[in-house]
């Protein structure tokens, strides 16, 4: 038992060593990076305040704001199936958004297909059905053409014979009377008997008979019955090769046909519509819709157009007659600590009747860094002031509504205010908190602090406007 207690006590003691061991060593060591603030050099380039004018005047704030917002709404209602895209994503033109389920207008496309294949089945048969119809009624209207050759032909040839026979006819009657009056001579003269005179008349009688069934015979020849029959069954070959060629019959088929294509046309671009695609480049700012919910023709997404953005600006009266449309100003967007320019697009008309104010609208390219809500600044400058100090627009800092820059002296970084007036793309003239000469930091101001050390790397010479 006493060896028990005794070991406890070695193992209690031997820990204690160790903790103040740990404890020494810690206290003895500091961390590599553990440098005091004081006593840290920043690395900076800077450049000098230079004497200048980029023209007197004040300077106006306002926000910037997105150029656009665009409502998407979907073409076609239906169950969303899904959903691409989340709130604060940029896309593409022509990216998906989201789908709605096309189940149902996939089953009216098949049904729609197999009405276009039936009616153009429809067409072909009535198509084929009406080139046999021409075709036969052609052969009709040839047959009747020679039915009517054939008949002119056999009357012109009836006509031949009865002129012929007529003339024979008349020759015989000329001889037989001729013959009668001579032996009626001889007969009252007693030279021949009553048997050779009445020979004669029956020959006579009988020549006359002849030569009116000749005369007969020639006007039943020359009448035109056959022939008018002849024609009027042309006549009705022709009607039905006419009605045949005019295609009643087809042109309704094509019109059904006509119809069954619009109406498979539009169902497919109701099935493409389920496809949501972005109809401009921009961020989605709103998302309505989620995965099994019905949409219909509301707003399921607000797109937000990015670039260009406006900056609204509200200008007094009194300066209001310096901006004109379509003017280029630079806009300094204090957050971003960047220079842009600006082109006016839209002054208006009224001024607010509480602030005597005109909304002015300027527009500028956006490379993405801009985000709207930010505060931009331009100035309205007339040209001609005397000289004053001018200072990088790279060295601002802006913080809320205090503009500073840190000045170098002696490797120290002093943290400045200003009160700034006018302002180019390069340049701000400083009204109070510098003077000409004064070196100010242009890079690595994020990683200074007020009176921090610094090591200039380098010296920026600003090219003037």
């Amino acid at each position: 038992m006493f060896s028990n207690k005794y070991g406890k006590m070695m193992l209690l003691g031997l820990m204690l060593a160790v903790s103040i061991m740990l404890l020494a060593a810690c206290q003895g060591s500091e961390p590599a990076d553990s440098v005091p603030a004081e006593e840290r050099i920043t690395p900076v380039a800077v450049a000098e305040v230079i004497e200048g004018n980029v023209g007197r005047g004040a300077s106006y704030t306002g926000d910037l704001e997105l150029a656009r917002e665009t409502a998407i709404i979907p073409k076609v209602s239906g169950k969303v199936a899904s959903v691409d895209v989340s709130a604060g994503d940029t896309v593409a033109q022509g990216q998906r958004l989201f789908t709605i389920d096309a189940s149902d207008l996939q089953r009216e496309v098949k049904r729609a297909e197999d009405s276009v294949r039936a009616s153009e089945a429809q067409l072909n048969q009535t198509i084929t059905q009406a080139e046999n119809s021409i075709k036969r009624a052609e052969i009709g209207v040839r047959t009747s053409e020679a039915q009517l050759s054939q008949a002119i032909l056999q009357r012109n040839n009836n006509i031949i014979k009865a002129e012929i026979a007529l003339a024979n006819a008349t020759d015989a009657y000329n001889d037989a009377e001729t013959q009668l009056v001579r032996m009626k001579a001889l007969f009252e003269a007693g030279a021949i008997p009553r048997v050779e005179f009445e020979g004669a008349e029956m020959r006579y009688s009988s020549s006359k008979l002849q030569l009116q069934s000749a005369k007969e015979d020639l006007e039943t020849a020359q009448q035109k019955d056959s022939i008018e029959i002849a024609e009027a069954s042309l006549q009705s070959a022709k009607m039905e090769l006419a009605a045949a060629q005019q295609r009643e019959s087809i042109q309704i088929a094509e019109a059904s046909l006509a119809q069954a294509v619009t109406g498979l046309e539009i169902i497919r671009a109701q099935l493409a519509d389920t496809v949501v695609t972005a109809p401009v480049a921009g961020v989605v700012s709103v998302v309505n819709v989620n995965v099994g919910e019905l949409v219909g023709q509301q707003a399921a997404m607000t797109l937000a157009t990015t670039n260009p953005m406006l900056v609204k600006i509200p200008i007094p009266e009194h300066s209001i007659a310096k901006v004109n449309i379509g003017d280029i100003m630079p806009v300094h967007i204090p957050a971003m600590q960047m220079q842009l320019e600006g082109r006016v697009t839209h002054i208006g008309l009224s001024a607010d009747r509480q602030s005597k104010t005109f909304p002015v609208e300027l527009q500028i390219e956006n490379d993405g860094s801009l985000r709207a809500g930010m505060m931009a600044r331009i100035a309205l400058t007339e040209q001609g002031s005397e000289p004053v100090p001018l200072v990088p627009n790279d060295a601002i800092i802006t913080s809320g509504q205090q503009t500073s820059v840190f000045v170098i002296e002696d490797d120290v970084a002093f943290l400045q205010e200003l009160v700034t007036g006018g302002a180019s793309a390069r340049w701000t003239e400083v009204v109070d908190g510098l003077e000409v000469g004064q070196q100010v930091v242009v890079r690595g101001q994020s990683l200074l602090q007020d009176q921090g050390k610094v090591r200039v790397t380098e010296v920026v010479v600003v090219d003037e406007d």
